[in-house]
């Protein structure tokens, strides 16, 4: 009932989660000789069921894997459990938090650590705000917020919790007003977070040690479809669909660059003949081959894009 995820292992296993039906149980399935065949298990834990929540999973160079999920309004929680390929043992955990905090990325460290980054989607009337108008749309998606566990080996791990942006709505309409789009931590150790502003476009934050130290605004075309990347040498890219879906656009860092928030232009290649499109739900944005994923930084990259029933393989 949600989309699965996928991850690269550090010795060429591929790992997919999967939840089957709304019944709360969370299938894991491994391939070891590239997809020909795989082997299947359940993820034990006391998972959420009928109403799942939005599921994800991420991973680093160790084979560290966590795999998530988020519900409730108010107060929230986070559902997850925590691979440790040295124990090849997985870790149930519930964290209470304060609202809810979904379209998350979970990202594990290199030290039991564990960066997460999600945006508040919560009713209205949970924030104090007035509803919105009869058969309107009425959550609203409007800060985004940085949780960091410093270790996850314990019973009850402790989340240390940053506000990235807290944005007023200006009406009782407005509700994806920061949107949440990309999270990578970078080769510094630096966390950058990728956001839609409704009100102004395009936004790049960078936390380092927890504590946010840019929040620039950047000239993408269509921000709800944008990714960031890294190359062999640590050079910054920005990869987006357009708005119309006719180009696959690349925005490479500046000689200058240090940290993917000074731009050149885009070199726009077209993909004009398998399109995007506008949509954000059902037409995902660019997703590729990265660190998170269980990939090595490259020159290369695999990817895939969305438009309703067709996915786009680059």
């Amino acid at each position: 009932s949600e989309p699965i995820n996928i991850l690269h292992g550090t010795h060429d296993e591929i790992h997919i989660f999967a939840w089957p039906g709304d019944n709360g149980v969370l299938n894991h399935f491994i391939s070891t000789d590239q997809g020909k065949s795989f082997k299947e298990d359940n993820i034990p834990g006391k998972w959420i069921s009928q109403d799942q929540g939005y599921a994800g999973s991420g991973t680093n160079a160790k084979g560290d894997i966590v795999i998530f999920q988020t519900g409730n309004d108010k107060p929230g929680v986070f559902v997850w459990s925590y691979y440790n390929p040295d124990t090849q043992k997985w870790q149930f955990h519930t964290t209470t938090i304060d609202y809810r905090y979904t379209y998350a990325f979970f990202l594990p460290g290199d030290n039991n650590d564990l960066t997460i980054t999600a945006m508040r989607d919560v009713h209205r009337r949970e924030l104090n705000y007035p509803t919105a108008p009869d058969g309107q749309f009425d959550y609203i998606f409007n800060a985004i917020k940085y949780f960091y566990v410093k270790d996850v080996t314990q019973q009850n791990p402790q989340l240390i919790q940053k506000v990235i942006t807290d944005v007023q709505p200006k009406n009782d309409t407005d509700h994806d007003i920061t949107y949440i789009v990309d999270t990578y931590i970078d080769t510094f150790g630096r966390v950058h977070v990728l956001y839609d502003n409704q009100y102004d476009g395009a936004h790049h934050a960078i936390l380092a040690n927890g504590q946010v130290i840019k929040d620039e605004r950047q000239d993408i075309d269509y921000a709800v479809k944008m990714r960031i990347a890294q190359d062999s040498k640590g050079h910054f890219y920005i990869i987006s669909t357009s708005r119309d879906g006719k180009t696959l656009n690349v925005y490479p860092g500046t000689a200058d660059d240090t940290d993917g928030t000074q731009l050149e232009p885009p070199t726009k290649l077209d993909i004009s003949q398998f399109p995007g499109c506008e949509d954000y739900d059902f037409c995902h944005l660019p997703t590729f081959t990265v660190p998170r994923n269980g990939h090595q930084l490259s020159d290369t990259i695999d990817g895939t894009y969305g438009n309703h029933g067709n996915e786009i393989y680059f």
